[in-house]
């Protein structure tokens, strides 16, 4: 019988039976006391004496006098107490009183235990792992199953025993994993995690060598494509053994034989989650890298290295048909790691969301043959070609496909909060009281304390970016930036006093928090933090002495999108590009190999757009994603930009692949999105609200406008 389909309201109602009983067997006394009714005369209620003969309404009882005129002085039949009424009332009072000693919670929970556990073992197991039904039924098959392993809530006990057979436990498990693909069903990456793992950790020492036989068969077989034993068989350690143990091991089974040995030869992986328009991550790993999970601090320590020749990719429903598309290749994604001179290459997921088949073709060689870059200037020793690289020692050529799922661009965060309460401004304003102003062989300059130091540990996460304009008497002068957030990090530009101070004199620096900084390429896949929304003003006596620091909060209007005419959009595209001089340009990044495309729209200036009570006028934006592309595929990851227009002047920047400023034509397209501006700007901003592109046909002929809406 199936127990565990028994509600357990049915349990619960069992604990209230002793109350019923023992109401029921009171009932029962108090019947058999005051007997059965009987017969059908009047009689006399004060001393049973039988009236018939007597007019009750108009006289005393002539055995004990009793006044026979009020109510219920005579009633009809007497009483007989029966010898079977008493028996039945003592038995119920005896049931009753066992039901209040044994029908007690704690005894119907063992109870139900009990007869979940006289349950098949197998069906134990498939209710506790499959995720079917509800979780506390779950629960009861998973404590029934303790009483099988001699454990208490998944833990070995040292006072119970282990009752199962050796190899049931296992038995069940590999039923219940090869059923974990239905439909509802919990799959086997969820079963290694939580209270699922304990049911793997109790396994005995030849149940755990046993699957590391069936993980190493299903390694083989499969190429390597399927790891899903050899993930249980590292779950199944407990929790105070090293997981490397079992992993070596698995190693030393698959070296024993040639196709085991074949299996372990590193492979392309993709690292993470791809997302469209961004870089995928390449790698080689063998399947125990796969199964070490970012051992030694997050990366691992290569012996080979990656050259790919051809990368293509078709939609996996129409392998057959499609054609392939060609990724571009991105050799080095960024500075070397202190674990290896050489990085693996990353392609460029020109590709729209869906599931597709990858194929890689290259050459795999020993990463101590191949020419590494410096760590600090970036330069590489020598290029070196896929080609080049096959004529290398111990160099391999590779030709595999994998599966590859794509997934949508990340929506743009919400709306960038602005604070402007009392505690935030006074951490701010505790910050700033630190500033000094510190002399060196160039001048004088403002000196910045830790912004996390002065706001405290478990301080609410919050940003700031300000604006930074000197004062003394009737002149002004803005002397830089500086942004960052309490929880570390941020920049700073400028921040130099003018020789037009006087030192000696008193001056005060403001704050103005400012709407965005020209740029700045953002990665609206982050939360932002909310941004310090108020002015303060740092008032000195003179250089040497400590600031008085007066805040002063700014209204918290909505953040108003507002797209421009498109008459608005051209004129003021077209006077940013005639002001550029040079209409794009590449350059090699300090420390990486990656080459820059930069697009200045108009003339770069140090200050940023700041909030200006006295002018109404709002921020033009570039406010969207940049896509740089050459006959139909991208040179570059997407950007998603927030820029501004006009007398402030505008950069676009792009990670180009190796090769990428000899490639034409090119184009630059813009597709406006106001919800990137709202994500980075906190002040109400107008924007180019139609895409359009900058197209290049050569080096020396400035870019075509094209509007794409026409």
């Amino acid at each position: 019988m199936n127990w565990l389909a028994i509600p357990p309201a049915f349990w619960t109602a069992l604990a209230y039976t002793d109350g019923v009983l023992a109401f029921v067997a009171g009932m029962l006394v108090v019947r058999a006391v005051r007997g059965t009714p009987v017969g059908w005369q009047p009689v006399c209620r004060r001393c049973k004496h039988d009236l018939r003969g007597v007019d009750p309404s108009k006289g005393t009882c002539p055995e004990c006098g009793a006044d026979l005129t009020t109510s219920g002085a005579v009633r009809t039949g007497g009483r007989v107490r029966r010898a079977g009424a008493i028996i039945v009332a003592l038995i119920g009072v005896v049931i009753a009183g066992s039901s209040l000693w044994w029908l007690t919670p704690a005894r119907i929970y063992q109870l139900r235990t009990d007869l979940v556990a006289s349950m098949p073992f197998e069906t134990l197991v498939d209710t506790a792992l499959s995720g079917l039904g509800d979780k506390a039924t779950r629960n009861t098959a998973f404590t029934a199953l303790d009483s099988h392993l001699g454990t208490r809530s998944g833990f070995p006990q040292r006072n119970l025993a282990r009752t199962l057979p050796s190899g049931e436990l296992l038995d069940a498990l590999l039923k219940t994993l090869a059923r974990s693909s239905e439909p509802g069903r919990t799959p086997i990456a969820a079963l290694l995690e939580g209270d699922s793992k304990l049911l793997f950790q109790s396994l005995d020492d030849a149940e755990r060598a046993r699957l590391l036989d069936l993980a190493t068969e299903e390694i083989i077989a499969s190429n390597a494509a399927k790891l899903d034993l050899a993930r249980c068989a590292v779950a199944s350690q407990p929790w105070t053994a090293n997981n490397e143990t079992v992993i070596n091991e698995l190693g030393s089974r698959l070296r024993a034989t040639e196709a085991g040995r074949a299996v372990l030869v590193p492979r392309v992986v993709v690292q993470e989650q791809v997302t469209t328009g961004r870089l995928m991550l390449l790698d080689m790993q063998s399947p125990l890298d796969q199964l070490r999970k970012n051992a030694q601090f997050g990366f691992e320590s290569k012996d080979e290295v990656l050259l790919i020749e051809r990368a293509e990719v078709v939609p996996l429903a129409d392998s057959s048909e499609a054609a392939p598309t060609v990724l571009r290749v991105v050799p080095d994604r960024g500075p070397p790691s202190y674990s290896r001179g050489v990085d693996m290459p990353a392609l460029i997921a020109d590709l729209p969301p869906g599931v597709h088949q990858l194929r890689v073709k290259g050459v795999v060689a020993p990463q101590s043959l191949v020419p590494s870059r410096r760590m600090f200037s970036g330069a590489s020793t020598a290029a070196i070609t896929p080609a080049d690289a096959a004529k290398l020692d111990g160099a391999r050529t590779i030709d595999q496909t994998l599966s590859l799922e794509i997934v949508e661009a990340p929506t743009p965060p919400p709306p960038l909060q602005r604070l402007v309460d009392a505690d935030t401004i006074a951490k701010c304003t505790t910050w700033l009281r630190a500033c000094r102003i510190e002399s060196d062989s160039f001048g004088k300059s403002i000196d910045f304390a830790r912004l996390m130091d002065d706001v405290g540990p478990g301080s609410r996460n919050f940003a700031h970016r300000f604006n930074l304009t000197v004062r003394q008497g009737d002149k002004s002068d803005d002397i830089g930036w500086i942004s960052g957030s309490s929880n570390g990090g941020g920049g700073m530009s400028g921040g130099r006093l003018p020789d037009a101070v006087v030192a000696t004199q008193p001056f005060e620096i403001v704050f103005d928090p400012m709407a965005y900084r020209d740029g700045t390429q953002q990665d609206f896949a982050r939360k932002p933090s909310a941004l310090v929304w108020a002015r303060f003003t740092l008032r000195f006596a003179n250089a040497s002495s400590q600031p008085e620091v007066q805040s002063e909060p700014l209204p918290d209007t909505p953040t108003v999108a507002t797209p421009l005419s498109r008459d608005e959009a051209q004129e003021l595209l077209a006077k940013s590009l005639a002001n550029l001089g040079v209409q794009g340009s590449f350059r090699r990044r300090a420390r990486g190999m990656t080459e820059g495309f930069t697009i200045d729209f108009g003339p770069p200036t140090r200050q940023a757009a700041t909030t200006n009570e006295s002018s109404d006028a709002q921020p033009v934006l570039l406010a969207g994603v940049f896509a740089l592309r050459s006959q139909g595929s991208l040179l570059a990851p997407l950007a998603p930009t927030v820029v501004a227009l006009g007398s402030q002047g505008a950069v676009v920047r792009f990670s180009a692949i190796d090769g990428a400023a000899a490639i034409y034509p090119r184009t630059v397209r813009y597709t406006p999105s106001p919800a990137h501006g709202r994500a980075e700007s906190p002040v109400s901003f107008r924007y180019i609200a139609e895409p359009f592109e900058l197209r290049y046909a050569d080096a020396s002929t400035p870019p075509e406008i094209v509007w794409l809406k026409d």
